[in-house]
This record gives C-alpha cells, structure tokens and sequence, in this order.
C-alpha cells in the first residue's frame, strides 16, 4: 500500500508540474503576486467548515461527557491537516481524529462506528453538493455535454456510495473478517471478529437514530456550501471576482474531482487540472485557475502546518 502511494504521489507531481510548466510558469505567478494578504483570508475562513463538520459530527455522540465541541473543532482540524499534507489517501485524517476522541474518554467501537456513518454522510453531502454545482452550470447552458458526463459521473459515484452504505448496514467489517478466518488462524483474528461484530452493531444502532442522521447531514452540506466563500475570497483577491454562484460551480465540482483521486495523496495533479478545465466552464483564464489552484495549496498548508505540530506535540505528551 505504501509503494502504491509512492507511486501516485510522484505521478500527481509530475502532473502538477506539467500543468505549470505548460500554462506559463511567469503568467501563474503574475497572477499569483496580486493576492498578498488576501492569502491569510482565505486561509482564516476556513475555520468556518472546519467549525460546522464538528457540529455534524458532535450530533452523533448524544451521550453525555462526550467530547466539548472545541475538542471535536481541533480533531477535525487535525483530520483535515492530515488527509492533505500527508501521504494518506485522504482517508488517514479520519482514523486519526477517531483516536483523538478515544483519547478523550470515548469508548473505541464507538468513536470507529461514529467516524465510519460521519465520512460516509459527509460523502452523501459532498455528492448532492456536486450536483448542485452541475445543476447551476447546466442553467448557465455553458458545456451541457460535458455537464451530461459530470451527471454520468456523480450517478455513477451514487450508486457506489449507496454500496457502501448498504454494506455498512448488513455487516461490512464481520462479513470481511469472517471471510479472511479460514486463511489466516489466529486467535487475534478471532477476537477482531467479535469486535467487527459490535462495531457492526453500533454502526446500525447510529443509522436508527433517524433525527441524528438527518442534522448531521444538515450541518455536512452547510459547510460543504460555505467552502464556497474560499473560491470566492481567493478570485476576488487574484483581482477576478465571480458571483457567488459562480463560485459554488467551481468548489462542488472541483470537490468531486478531489474525491475522486482519493488514491493520490492530497489529489496533487488532479485538483490542478480539475480546477483548469471547470474554471473555463466559467471563463476563468488558465493562468487565473492554476493561480487559484496554487492558493488552495498555499491555504492548505497555512492551515494544515500548525494542526500537524499540534498532533505531534500531543502525540509526544502522550508518549512521554
């Protein structure tokens, strides 16, 4: 698996880098020196997110002497800082911040259960926010063939999710451990079978509480939609303003394309060259999109650095 990563991370390098070779590597950072502070509000405004998703995440607790809402804020933050700066196949922040709410008193096949239903309501929140973004284009009647194929696309990533999601709910985790017992005898196998099992269970029990389920989703599509302030921050400050529903075409569908290289780390390459082809549906330039596309990565690191150290000093207390 760590060979695989190896191996995507350095062909989204070589992507990325093509991609600002190929549009002009003068013309990207021309466009890119006008924003000045106006990196430090981009990357300021995504606490609001950050902020709501852990709102959508407390719901799911309901017990009481769960995590504060500033302890799940930081995990989340934390999650966050890792899927993007780290080789991890986004999906390593969200095992990471489970372990940060067990540290804090919460029982583990309850934190994993919770983690688990939370990603996969983010997911179903992040595809109707696709579709969202696909619709206002499609009203634009700007590129309706390529719309068409997006809609293909989320159809298709529907139908995956609902999968996964209907797995979850006839046992995913004891139906794999059961499957692999046979070929590997171990009474460590035994006991991950009896634990796949509960966390099975709490994983129904979460998705009976319809209500919970329900909010969680609201607060995950709010801030999915309030990411949409980022994109237009970033263009205002780059000196080319969009309307807000412009902006909202160009962060849902660039965040499906971010999902969809889930397998290379921080979709390196592939967010770049998704944020090019959506920003000419709306006539953004090339060099305005790799100069947005180069902000995003700035803000990810002015962001995701401090939640780095942050874990690293609260794994080093923990160890010492």
């Amino acid at each position: 698996m760590r060979k695989i990563l190896y191996v995507t991370s350095i062909a989204g390098l070589v992507l990325f880098i093509s991609l600002i070779v190929h549009e002009g590597v003068p013309e990207i950072l021309s466009a890119l020196a006008v924003i000045g502070w106006g990196l430090v509000w981009v990357a300021v405004v995504r606490i609001i997110p950050i902020t709501l998703d852990a709102f959508g995440w407390s719901v799911l607790f309901r017990e009481e002497n769960n995590p504060s809402i500033p302890v799940l804020i930081w995990a989340r933050w934390i999650g966050e800082s890792i899927n993007t700066l780290l080789p991890v196949a986004q999906v390593g922040g969200n095992v990471v911040r489970a372990k940060l709410v067990i540290h804090h008193g919460v029982a583990k096949v309850k934190a994993g259960a919770i983690a688990v239903v939370d990603l996969t309501i983010g997911l179903a929140m992040q595809f109707i926010f696709a579709f969202m973004g696909s619709f206002l284009l499609l009203r634009q009647g700007k590129e309706e063939n390529t719309v068409f194929a997006l809609i293909v696309g989320l159809i298709a990533g529907f139908f995956i999710l609902s999968a996964f999601y209907l797995t979850q709910r006839v046992g995913l985790f004891a139906f794999f451990a059961r499957f692999l017992q046979p070929l590997i005898r171990s009474k460590e196998l035994i006991s991950f079978v009896g634990g796949a099992k509960t966390l099975d269970l709490k994983i129904a029990e979460i998705y009976r509480n319809h209500r919970d389920v329900a909010l969680c989703g609201f607060w995950r599509l709010l801030s999915w939609i309030t990411k949409t302030a980022e994109t237009w921050l970033a263009l205002y400050f780059l000196g080319f303003p969009v309307t807000v529903q412009e902006a909202l075409i160009m962060e849902s569908l660039c965040s499906a394309v971010r999902i969809s290289a889930f397998a290379i780390p921080g979709a390196l390459g592939v967010q770049e060259g998704g944020i090019l082809i959506i920003g000419g549906f709306i006539g953004i330039s090339p060099e305005i999109a790799l100069a947005l596309a180069l902000v995003k990565r700035v803000r990810e690191i002015l962001v995701g650095l401090p939640g780095l150290v942050s874990w690293s000093i609260t794994e080093g207390r923990r160890l010492s």
